[in-house]
């Protein structure tokens, strides 16, 4: 739901710290090199666990910039094709189905379409040579069981690196530390429930989980990612994400949080609302529309009725003439920011949002009363 502009990795000294922390832990082969054990799929049979190699699978794989010059660049790239087509199975699907690029308008979706079209992921695990185009066309069971042995194929990849990059080496104060470092203290998954740390006893404490954005038990590489590790809340984690393969949209981008998530209706304009006033749903026209309906967000957003409300009856307030009534109360000078932060709690700066619950829905509402 909320993009994210603080990342894990943005602080070289925390970075470093961590590689030698976890690379100190490993139990590598003598060789320094990994068989790799599949029989479908077009990788490498061995891995060369090179420093750099380890250095860009703690740190960030999905940069494609990190991966140049890499020897293990060609592996690297194929793991994450295969990731790919493994949480957007269901979208591949429907594509390859209808096999058309016509009114398609998420930009996600067309490079999905795309890594077909152009061969990207094809080659590399065998859907040209599987005919699943023409197959899909005829029998969803045939792409559904060519999926699920791509799926057991990963899985048999992943044995070796569940020895080599093993959770377990992330102990109770280096996950405080991550989750601190990270500093997200609202759920980016709701945007609701507070994931904050603390100090008890000179010992971290964290009230976040650390979710495995690619789940660990599928994306073994990626089980020590500092890229991959996302706090939320338990409701987010356990109940509902999981280990679900599904394309969820990933926080880390440097992308703003203005796209409109939730419209509100009211029957009427009223100087003073309640929630049997409102009527709260999704924005279908958002990218991320299917994301959103996952975590069910409109059901539990039915909760907010009333912070709605009072939202709604602040923004009547929201006028030259109450504030001039606060500056001869107060004596001095307010400024229009000044104002909605006073009646609303907040600002719409990226920041804020990330850190403040309830901000994206009070963003998108006043908004759509062109308080911002």
């Amino acid at each position: 739901m909320i993009n994210l502009a603080s990342t894990p990795f943005d602080d070289e000294s925390f970075v470093k710290n961590y590689i030698d922390l976890i690379s100190k832990k490993m139990t590598l082969p003598a060789s320094k090199r990994l068989t790799i054990k599949h029989k479908l799929i077009t990788l490498p049979n061995n891995v060369s666990l090179d420093n750099d190699f380890i250095e860009v699978i703690l740190t960030n794989p999905f940069d494609n910039n990190n991966l140049k010059g890499l020897k293990g660049e060609l592996f690297i790239s194929g793991y994450l094709l295969l990731k790919d087509f493994l949480i957007k199975g269901k979208a591949y699907f429907d594509y390859v189905k209808r096999h058309s690029l016509v009114n398609v308008k998420n930009h996600e979706m067309k490079g999905i379409y795309r890594d077909l079209r152009d061969n990207s992921i094809t080659p590399l695990i065998g859907l040209v040579n599987a005919n699943l185009i023409d197959n899909a066309k005829k029998s969803n069971e045939k792409y559904w069981a060519f999926y699920d042995l791509i799926l057991k194929e990963l899985k048999l990849i992943n044995v070796n690196f569940k020895e080599v990059f093993d959770y377990s080496f992330i102990d109770k104060e280096t996950r405080y530390n991550i989750i601190q470092k990270i500093n997200v203290p609202i759920c980016p998954y709701c945007n609701r429930q507070y994931i904050e740390t603390y100090k008890k006893d000179k010992q971290g404490e964290a009230i976040a989980q650390l979710d495995h954005f690619y789940n660990k038990s599928v994306f073994s590489l990626f089980s020590l990612t500092l890229a991959n590790f996302i706090p939320s809340c338990a409701y987010c984690n356990t109940i509902l994400k999981r280990d679900f393969l599904f394309p969820y949209k990933y926080p880390y981008v440097d992308e703003s949080n203005d796209d409109v998530i939730f419209l509100i209706n009211t029957e009427s304009v009223k100087t003073v609302y309640h929630p049997s006033d409102i009527s709260i749903s999704l924005n279908k026209a958002n990218s991320y529309y299917h994301q959103l309906s996952f975590f069910n967000a409109a059901e539990i957003y039915e909760n907010h009725k009333q912070d709605v409300a009072n939202l709604l009856t602040k923004s009547n307030l929201y006028n030259q003439n109450y504030k001039k009534s606060l500056e001869g109360i107060l004596k001095e000078t307010i400024t229009d920011s000044q104002l909605r932060v006073m009646l609303f709690n907040t600002t719409i700066e990226d920041g804020v949002i990330s850190a403040t619950p309830l901000a994206k829905l009070t963003k998108d509402i006043l908004f759509s009363k062109d308080i911002f």
